[in-house]
């Protein structure tokens, strides 16, 4: 996103808080992959959504990355902007690499732990696990490695569905 696209949507945010009165607005940035911006670019980002919004709103930040790319100095980042964090493995190996393979072919999981491991260093920012439910996965394993990170909260959301890919047929009353 280029920064004049945040700063606009920044001025939205900010002129719709302010017609409600919100004291708060809660901005998520997610889908592909944020991290891939780099640090300087993410907070110029940042400072131009911020700034469209008056002082008396606070905007919270989060982010959901798949962890691959974490390092300090992303943590420094976020410690400046106040943005909370939310990584997105799918369990063990077998069941994260299903669909979280790089571009070379080999395993994201060892880097997607190490993200893991650095975010629960500073504890106030780590705000949770999100896993894809895959039917493929084994439903206790896949909770087992993630509870073994103590996150402080796991989400589980389903998989998304398009014309050329629909989910499976309801078993359902209807």
């Amino acid at each position: 996103m280029d920064a004049e696209v945040a700063a606009q949507a920044g001025r939205h945010i900010g002129e719709h808080a302010a017609a409600h009165g919100l004291p708060s607005v809660n901005v998520v940035l997610h889908g592909g992959e944020p991290l891939l911006a780099g640090p300087r670019h993410l907070a110029r980002l940042l400072d131009a959504v911020g700034a469209g919004v008056r002082d008396d709103t606070k905007v919270r930040f989060e982010l959901q990355t798949h962890g691959t790319l974490l390092t300090e100095t992303w943590l420094d980042v976020f410690e400046r902007y106040e943005v909370t964090v939310g990584i997105s493995p799918d369990g063990p190996a077998p069941a994260n690499d299903r669909h979280r393979l790089p571009h070379r072919g080999r395993s994201s999981t060892g880097c997607a732990v190490r993200g893991v491991e650095l975010l629960r260093t500073r504890p106030h920012l780590f705000v949770g696990l999100l896993a894809v439910i895959d039917l493929a996965n084994d439903p206790v394993e896949v909770h087992d490695r993630l509870a073994s990170f103590e996150p402080p909260v796991i989400d589980f959301g389903l998989p998304h569905a398009t014309h050329n890919d629909p989910p499976p047929p309801s078993t359902g009353c209807g």
